[in-house]
């Protein structure tokens, strides 16, 4: 073998080894995300953080929580969000997107 051969053999097996680590940190990566991601039990235990709170919820009492997610107006009623579990990352259109803001 030349040594012409013998340096572009090194050079390609070092590349690959370069490109194995990489695929190794990202699939290893992408695991611990998937194992250490945050999943809510169905009831959580909430304490109030606001000093000098001092109302408590009696037992069958409710509270009403308003969350108002507008999805940087992408989304609307008919959509399926792919966090809360659809399938869709982007809305359908622009033209959805221009009537929702």
């Amino acid at each position: 073998m030349t040594l012409k051969k013998k340096i572009a053999f090194l050079f390609l097996r070092i590349v690959f080894i370069i490109v194995i680590a990489i695929i190794t940190f990202a699939a290893g990566f992408l695991t611990w995300l998937t194992i250490v991601e945050w999943k809510p039990l169905p009831i959580e235990p909430a304490e109030p953080i606001r000093e000098g709170f001092n109302d408590k919820l009696c037992e069958g009492e409710t509270i009403t929580v308003f969350s108002w997610n507008v999805g940087y107006a992408a989304l609307d009623a008919n959509s399926d969000f792919f966090m809360d579990g659809g399938t869709m990352v982007q809305p359908k259109s622009k033209i959805v997107m221009l009537e929702n803001m």
